[in-house]
Formats: structure tokens, sequence, C-alpha cells
């Protein structure tokens, strides 16, 4: 799946050649991760990491990283996150040591007709009283739009959310940048808060299994959500 990413304006390439070069991009989301999850209570298992394409060379990914440019992840890495007696799993995409944005994707009980997502326009599909509430909408004003490393990706998507056919959904957040008092962050703590605004609002309809209306790695991450 190619995203477009452009460099960091402002900001010369000292950073993207050094990172580029030893992987420290990856090392660097992972030790965000573990922390982010241990602010907010919670509890991270590493599941997987899959090899879904050829890695980029060095002097493309420089490329990227200086001008601009699209990338299509060749690694993604699966973990698992616990957060008092809910379960969530954190998808985070890499071509080479440049990260895609990451999604965000847990179970809910309850579903709409069919499948939706907020986009940047607002909501598309039947999105009923998730559209209405404003409590939904005051949450997703503090949704980051973009996602910052030593390059800058802006977020197609905030959620979407999908029936699975069995009277539950699947909800998923594209994850973007949330500066913290220390360091940057990925919104867990903003997913938790839209899981518990967004599950009251879901009724039982009877609407069969629908795909998600955004690409993203929503079957790749319902296979380790249902493991």
């Amino acid at each position: 799946m190619a995203t477009r990413l452009e460099p960091e304006l402002g900001k010369g390439n000292a950073m993207g050649l050094s990172s580029l070069v030893s992987g420290q991009v990856e090392k660097r989301s992972q030790k965000i991760l573990h922390k982010e999850v241990a602010k907010v209570g919670g509890r991270i298992e590493d599941l997987v990491e899959l090899d879904t394409g050829r890695e980029p060379g060095l002097v493309s990914m420089l490329l990227v990283s200086q001008f601009g440019g699209e990338t299509s992840a060749a690694k993604v890495r699966i973990s698992r996150i616990s957060v008092d007696d809910s379960s969530a799993v954190f998808v985070r995409p890499f071509a080479g040591a440049i990260m895609h944005p990451g999604e965000l994707h847990t179970i809910v009980p309850g579903s709409l007709a069919g499948a939706v997502v907020r986009a940047r326009d607002g909501w598309h599909g039947d999105a009923g009283p998730l559209a209405a509430s404003a409590e939904l909408e005051a949450a997703l004003r503090k949704f980051s739009w973009t996602l910052r490393t030593h390059l800058v990706t802006a977020l197609p998507w905030a959620i979407q959310l999908r029936p699975l056919g069995d009277g539950t959904s699947q909800l998923a957040m594209l994850c973007g940048s949330y500066a913290g008092l220390f360091s940057v962050t990925y919104g867990v703590a903003l997913f938790q808060k839209l899981v518990g605004v967004i599950r009251p609002l879901l009724g039982n309809e009877s609407a069969g299994p629908a795909d998600f209306l955004e690409p993203g790695y929503g079957e790749l991450a319902l296979r380790h959500l249902r493991a």
C-alpha cells in the first residue's frame, strides 16, 4: 500500500541520513509506543513482524527523505495492547526505516447498517448516530491529521467502522502524532476515548459483514484480534 510523504518543512536532512542508515526511526517508534501504553495503564505484547514487500534501497529512502514521494510498506509490526478488560491491535507499517501511519483496531459490540468512515471532508456511509453525536465530534476535534517523523504524512481518514456480521463491529483509527509534555505519542489514549464514546451509539443492526470503505490493514488486524 503506497503512502505519500513530504519532508519536514524548515528542517534539513541531517536527521534523515542517520535515521535511515541506523534504523533509529523504527527503534524510536517502539520506545514511544511502550511508554504511551504504560502511561494509560496498559500492557503491550509484540506479536509478529511480517514482510509485505521489497525493502526500499538506501538511495530511494534518501530521495524520499529529501524531496518527498511515495513509498510502499515492506514490513509491518503487530502488537496487542490490553487496557483493563479491552484489547486492541496496533499495526505499524515501515518502508525500510520510514514509518507509515499505524492503525489501531479493536472489536466493539453492536453495529450500524454498513461500513462508515470519518474522512477529512466528513462522514461517508450511513453514519447515523455517530454523525449526530456531539460528544464524538468533540473527541474527534483532538484527532491529529498528520504523522510527523523526519517526514510528514497527511492522513486521509481518522476512524472507520465496519460490521462483522455477528453483532459486533471492527473499529479502526489511523494514527498521527500527538505532542505530549516530553515526547510525541500515537494517540492510544484518544483511541480509548473514542471506543468509549462509540460503543453506546451502536445498535443491534442485523447487518452482514462489510469491508472498510478506505484501504488499510483491517483483515490483518482482525486475524490477530480473533486469535
